[in-house]
Protein backbone atom coordinates (compact mmCIF):
# COMPACT_ATOMS: atom_id res chain seq x y z
CA UNK A 1 0.00 0.00 0.00
CA UNK A 2 0.84 3.64 -0.90
CA UNK A 3 1.01 4.74 2.71
CA UNK A 4 2.80 2.11 3.80
CA UNK A 5 5.40 2.73 1.34
CA UNK A 6 5.77 6.54 1.87
CA UNK A 7 6.64 5.79 5.73
CA UNK A 8 9.55 3.15 4.23
CA UNK A 9 11.09 5.93 2.01
CA UNK A 10 10.97 8.34 4.55
CA UNK A 11 12.90 5.83 7.10
CA UNK A 12 15.35 5.15 4.04
CA UNK A 13 15.92 8.85 3.08
CA UNK A 14 16.45 9.71 6.55
CA UNK A 15 19.37 7.52 6.55
CA UNK A 16 20.69 8.21 3.51
CA UNK A 17 20.45 11.87 4.60
CA UNK A 18 22.50 11.65 7.86
CA UNK A 19 24.94 9.45 6.25
CA UNK A 20 25.97 12.60 3.69
CA UNK A 21 25.32 15.35 6.17
CA UNK A 22 21.99 16.16 4.55
CA UNK A 23 18.18 16.27 5.91
CA UNK A 24 15.12 15.24 4.91
CA UNK A 25 12.53 18.22 5.09
CA UNK A 26 9.25 18.20 6.89
CA UNK A 27 6.56 18.59 4.68
CA UNK A 28 3.86 16.93 7.22
CA UNK A 29 1.05 18.31 4.76
CA UNK A 30 2.30 16.13 1.96
CA UNK A 31 1.54 12.56 1.65
CA UNK A 32 2.90 11.93 -1.50
CA UNK A 33 6.62 13.75 -2.17
CA UNK A 34 9.54 13.40 0.05
CA UNK A 35 12.54 15.73 -0.37
CA UNK A 36 16.09 16.12 0.72
CA UNK A 37 18.70 18.34 0.87
CA UNK A 38 21.64 18.43 -1.50
CA UNK A 39 23.85 20.90 0.13
CA UNK A 40 26.65 18.31 0.70
CA UNK A 41 26.57 17.05 -2.81
CA UNK A 42 27.00 20.66 -4.79
CA UNK A 43 28.76 22.85 -2.52
CA UNK A 44 28.17 27.03 -3.11
CA UNK A 45 26.88 26.35 -6.51
CA UNK A 46 23.65 25.44 -6.71
CA UNK A 47 23.66 25.07 -10.64
CA UNK A 48 25.27 21.84 -9.99
CA UNK A 49 22.47 19.92 -8.94
CA UNK A 50 21.05 19.94 -12.74
CA UNK A 51 23.61 17.55 -13.37
CA UNK A 52 22.53 15.23 -10.61
CA UNK A 53 19.00 15.33 -12.35
CA UNK A 54 20.15 14.66 -15.46
CA UNK A 55 21.99 11.49 -14.08
CA UNK A 56 19.26 10.56 -12.57
CA UNK A 57 16.96 10.99 -16.07
CA UNK A 58 19.60 9.14 -17.94
CA UNK A 59 18.98 6.59 -15.69
CA UNK A 60 15.76 6.47 -16.27
CA UNK A 61 14.58 6.95 -12.61
CA UNK A 62 11.34 8.31 -12.57
CA UNK A 63 9.48 10.36 -9.67
CA UNK A 64 12.66 12.75 -8.87
CA UNK A 65 13.46 15.99 -9.56
CA UNK A 66 16.02 18.77 -8.61
CA UNK A 67 15.00 22.24 -7.17
CA UNK A 68 17.37 24.55 -7.40
CA UNK A 69 15.43 27.47 -6.35
CA UNK A 70 17.44 30.00 -8.37
CA UNK A 71 15.46 29.59 -11.11
CA UNK A 72 13.49 32.80 -12.38
CA UNK A 73 10.13 31.88 -14.41
CA UNK A 74 7.37 34.02 -15.99
CA UNK A 75 4.33 31.80 -17.09
CA UNK A 76 1.12 33.80 -18.31
CA UNK A 77 2.64 37.23 -17.22
CA UNK A 78 3.34 35.72 -13.35
CA UNK A 79 6.56 35.78 -12.41
CA UNK A 80 8.09 33.28 -10.13
CA UNK A 81 10.81 33.16 -8.17
CA UNK A 82 12.96 30.32 -7.22
CA UNK A 83 10.63 28.37 -9.94
CA UNK A 84 9.89 24.74 -9.12
CA UNK A 85 9.85 25.17 -5.83
CA UNK A 86 6.77 26.17 -3.30
CA UNK A 87 8.61 29.25 -1.81
CA UNK A 88 10.28 32.54 -3.06
CA UNK A 89 13.42 32.46 -1.34
CA UNK A 90 13.83 28.69 -0.02
CA UNK A 91 17.89 28.65 1.03
CA UNK A 92 18.41 25.02 0.19
CA UNK A 93 18.63 23.16 -3.06
CA UNK A 94 16.78 19.36 -2.91
CA UNK A 95 15.76 16.73 -4.65
CA UNK A 96 12.01 15.59 -4.34
CA UNK A 97 10.78 11.81 -4.71
CA UNK A 98 7.10 10.93 -5.26
CA UNK A 99 6.09 7.98 -3.05
CA UNK A 100 3.65 6.86 -6.45
CA UNK A 101 0.46 4.44 -6.26
CA UNK A 102 1.47 1.27 -7.10
CA UNK A 103 5.23 1.65 -5.59
CA UNK A 104 6.62 -1.69 -4.25
CA UNK A 105 9.30 -2.06 -1.69
CA UNK A 106 12.09 -3.50 -4.13
CA UNK A 107 11.54 -0.24 -6.06
CA UNK A 108 12.47 2.07 -3.12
Amino acid sequence: DREQMYYYMIEGMTKLASKHGERVLDTRRNQISIAMTLGTFIGEDRSKATQLGGMLFARCVSGTRVVTCIKNETVGGISFKGYGSHHDQYPHTYLAFAVAVGIRKSEV
